[in-house]
């Protein structure tokens, strides 16, 4: 009896599943994504990791789609996002497949990291002059990302969600450049103002915009050079 070839074996992709049941493997693929996605953010990732400022064991949670940083780690809410939150992606049919959605989650958890370290790093006033702007517009209903409306944290105050701001536009730079300065001639557009009214944005004139390009930008690669990190 002749065996019938098989073709090579189809490679597992992550899933739900794969999280509950092979939790490394999952941690390991999703990791591999990212760097694929960002070798930058990836190189950060190792940065904290070797100096001891966040636990390399990424905890996953199945029960929820929700993620988040803690003191000394990240917890990954594997479950797919929400139609509701999805919706608060920037250019959401980017991420329309789960393995680029998770990686980008884990990018703006990393980028929390980031954030506060540059934030207390005493070179780089500009950056914390940044949250300060970010507080004042929440305080009059609106904000510089799409992440921070999320009900969860429109229930913390305008300071929680500035700080959310502040790490999005953090993690838009580390993903991609570019990423970020589409969000912020989204911003900056006079034609798209009915737009950001809707989900409660900032209007920013090309210059503002600019200047907040300017200080993401600066304030991280200021970071990078001082900490001798190296990604794209």
């Amino acid at each position: 009896m002749t065996r019938e070839p098989t073709g090579p074996a189809q490679e597992e992709k992550l899933s739900p599943e794969m999280a509950m049941e092979k939790p490394e493997l999952y941690v390991e693929k999703l990791l591999s994504t990212l760097e694929s996605k960002s070798q930058l953010i990836h190189s950060l990732w190792q940065y904290l990791v070797e100096n001891d400022l966040v636990d390399k064991e990424i905890q996953l949670d199945g029960t929820t789609d929700v993620s988040r940083s803690t003191d000394h780690g990240i917890v990954m809410g594997t479950a797919p996002l929400s139609a509701e939150r999805k919706k608060l992606m920037f250019e959401e049919e980017n991420f329309a497949d789960y393995l680029t959605e998770k990686a980008y989650i884990l990018s703006h958890e990393i980028s929390h990291k980031i954030a506060a370290l540059i934030g207390s790093s005493e070179t780089i006033e500009k950056f914390n002059n940044l949250y300060t702007s970010a507080i004042y517009f929440r305080k009059r209903g609106r904000g510089l990302s799409l992440h921070a409306n999320q009900a969860s944290y429109l229930e913390k105050g305008p300071e929680e969600q500035a700080k959310e701001d502040i790490v999005e536009l953090v993690n838009m730079y580390l993903w991609d450049k570019e990423y970020l300065q589409r969000f912020l001639a989204f911003l900056s557009n006079p034609a798209l103002k009915e737009a950001r009214k809707k989900f409660k944005l900032c209007n920013l004139s090309e210059g503002s915009a600019s200047n907040l390009f300017t200080v993401i930008s600066e304030s991280i690669e200021e970071f990078l050079k001082e900490k001798k990190i190296y990604g794209d």
